[in-house]
């Protein structure tokens, strides 16, 4: 007799994957943790709670969350923005970073949104801001163009003193030396024209 030998080989027939907001994952994460608990008042705590590693994800995963701006959001308030946010020329992934991490000001916005500058409009990135309570004022804007690094304005040195931006050139202000003579040191600054970039 022969033996018959049978592969099985499975297929994934449909790929199911979404991206969550930080919120999500922090309700998901507590049902868990719920749950966990009935079931420790049946079964008794040892079996409720699962593989050790397991237990140890979750609940730095928790308190994690629970210090992030998702801990501060409702479901309707996270559906909401989805909503206000799927007006602006965003990838889905950009709205998930956005909505994470909470806005405060237009530098944040420009840390998710990859060429945001040719993307939005700045009505467009105040009126994001908008949705987070974020106002151009508390976002330093002032109408005089005071502190504008542009306008060559409100530039200080670090030894206190207030100079000018001149477009192009070098700004040895800002550089930072590590080493102990000048041989060994690391210049680190910046131009104007590398800040473009």
């Amino acid at each position: 007799m022969q033996a018959l030998t049978v592969t099985r080989v499975m297929k994934i027939l449909k790929v199911r994957e979404a991206f969550l907001t930080d919120y999500e994952v922090l309700a998901h994460f507590k049902e868990i943790e719920e749950r966990q608990k009935e079931t420790a008042q049946v079964l008794g705590s040892a079996a409720a709670l699962g593989s050790a590693n397991f237990r140890t994800i979750q609940y730095e995963l928790l308190d994690y969350l629970k210090s992030s701006p998702a801990a501060n959001y409702t479901a309707e308030e996270i559906v909401q923005l989805s909503q206000d946010l799927a007006q602006f020329d965003l990838t889905k992934a950009e709205r998930l970073q956005i909505i994470n991490s909470r806005p405060k000001a237009a530098v944040d916005l420009y840390n998710i949104v990859e060429e945001m500058e040719n993307r939005l409009s700045e009505e467009d990135m105040y009126a994001i801001l908008g949705l987070f309570g974020v106002t151009a004022e508390e976002n330093g804007e002032m109408e005089n163009g005071e502190g504008d690094e542009e306008s060559g304005e409100g530039y200080e040195h670090h030894d206190g003193q207030e100079g000018e931006y001149q477009e192009g050139e070098y700004q040895e202000e800002h550089q930072v030396r590590h080493g102990e003579d000048n041989e060994e040191a690391e210049v680190v600054g910046h131009s104007d024209d590398a800040m473009e970039e």
